[in-house]
This record gives structure tokens, C-alpha cells and sequence, in this order.
């Protein structure tokens, strides 16, 4: 076996879970999913520090001399970016964003489309300082198959938080 779990897939199977769950139980899916979601980033902090410990999902190698400051070698030889660290820092952003929206009480569903929203546009960023998975590489030239499924989240998140304001 040469692949990992997929974030993105996990979270796609968690929601629909989670929905048919609701449905079953006669309760508000997007309340649950409110609650769930500020937990659920601050887990990714952590959950990103054991990719950097475990030396896995690593950075791109660094190319410029000026970046090396930053580098870590993760056992190759080469210098990369610590990309897990950065996404454990965007997870931690994540977490005070979905924070500060929960305090200002928010309507059903908001946290959940808030937090697709900036994972998706978090992630997709970060991606550019992590290594494609081996086994897929690239998509489209310079895209990770990672950055499509962010892209996908962050626009799943608008069209749900638009759909909230009319």
C-alpha cells in the first residue's frame, strides 16, 4: 500500500454520516455540524504537528538559497518546507476564525460553511509549500490533487453561505 488517508475524503464520508445520522435521529444536521467544526480544527493543529513529528505529508525541496533558513531534512538529504508546521498554524488560524464567528451567534450552518470556506482557502494556499503525493503528482502542471479538492471546499463554503443570506 502506497497511499494515506485523504483529508478531504474522510471529511466527504464525516458529513455524509453525519447527515444520514441527523436525519435518523430527527435532529439538525447543521447544528451538529456547527459544534462539530471548532473542535474538529483545533484537532487539525494538532493532528498537522504529528505529520511534522512523523515526517510525513513533507514540504517541497527548497530551491532558493534564501529560503534554507526555513528548511528541514526529513531524512532525504534535501532541504524542504516544514508544510506541516505552516498547516498546523493555518489549522490554529482556522480555529480562532470559527472562535470569533461562534461568539457573535451565528445562524445554523454558518460555522460548517465558515470553516469550509477557510480550510479550503487555507489548505489550497499551503499546498504550495507541501510535496504532491507520490503516487498522484501534479494535476493540471503546477496543482496538487489536494489543492482541487480545497478548491472545491472553499467553493462548496461560499455558495452555502450565500445560499444563508437570502
Amino acid at each position: 500500500w502506497d497511499g494515506g488517508m485523504s483529508f478531504h475524503g474522510g471529511l466527504i464520508l464525516s458529513i455524509i454520516v453525519a447527515y444520514l445520522f441527523c436525519r435518523r435521529q430527527k435532529i439538525s444536521f447543521l447544528s451538529v455540524a456547527d459544534i462539530a467544526v471548532i473542535p474538529g480544527a483545533l484537532a487539525l493543529v494538532f493532528t498537522r504537528l504529528a505529520n511534522f513529528v512523523n515526517r510525513e505529508l513533507i514540504g517541497r525541496v527548497i530551491e532558493s538559497p534564501k529560503w534554507e533558513w526555513l528548511g528541514v531534512d526529513f531524512g532525504d538529504g534535501l532541504l524542504r518546507f516544514p508544510s506541516q508546521l505552516f498547516q498546523s498554524f493555518n489549522a490554529l488560524l482556522l480555529f480562532l476564525i470559527l472562535l470569533i464567528i461562534f461568539r457573535r451567534k451565528p445562524k445554523k450552518g454558518v460555522l460548517l460553511f465558515s470553516y469550509l470556506t477557510f480550510y479550503g482557502l487555507l489548505r489550497f494556499i499551503a499546498e504550495f509549500w507541501r510535496a504532491p503525493d507520490s503516487q498522484i503528482g501534479f494535476i493540471w502542471t503546477y496543482f496538487t490533487l489536494g489543492q482541487i479538492f480545497s478548491f472545491l471546499m472553499l467553493v462548496a463554503g461560499v455558495v452555502g453561505l450565500a445560499a444563508m443570506r437570502r
